[in-house]
């Protein structure tokens, strides 16, 4: 995309970056050099949606968004959980969901929510941007 001139703006396009840099959604580290996992949270990462991988999702314009690897880790990994659930049971409730993955500690809640909320799980699992406390400015 970007050797065709398709490339207007670099930002983090995940429903919800957690990017705490003045220029949030906007700032990329470069990859270090080798890349290691706590040097790179920041770095630009390709996700592919609509299409995940599993699905048989490719990396083609289409179906691939920016993000910042921590972001995208975070956006995957939870998706990929409520996922495993529904397919469980999929008459299973996102109410239910959400009280399932409270009770599992290793689960971790996004940053600034408290606690898994059907809702939540819903804006996860569709990818959409998440609730965000009332305190911090949008």
């Amino acid at each position: 995309m970007a050797k065709n001139g398709q490339i207007l703006e670099l930002k983090c396009e995940m429903p919800t970056c957690y990017c705490d840099h003045p220029d949030g959604r906007k700032h990329f580290d470069p990859w270090p050099d080798p890349p290691s996992a706590p040097e790179n949270r920041w770095s630009p990462n390709p996700d592919h949606f609509p299409d995940l991988r599993k699905d048989g999702g490719e990396r083609k314009p289409w179906n691939v968004r920016l993000a910042h690897v921590l972001c995208n880790n975070l956006d995957v990994g939870w998706r990929r959980r409520i996922r495993r659930l529904l397919e469980k049971d999929p008459t299973r409730s996102f109410d239910d969901i959400a009280e399932v993955l409270n009770r599992k500690k290793r689960v971790q809640v996004p940053p600034g929510i408290e606690s898994w909320t059907s809702e939540i799980v819903r804006n996860v699992y569709v990818s959409l941007p998440l609730p965000r406390p009332s305190a911090e400015p949008e």
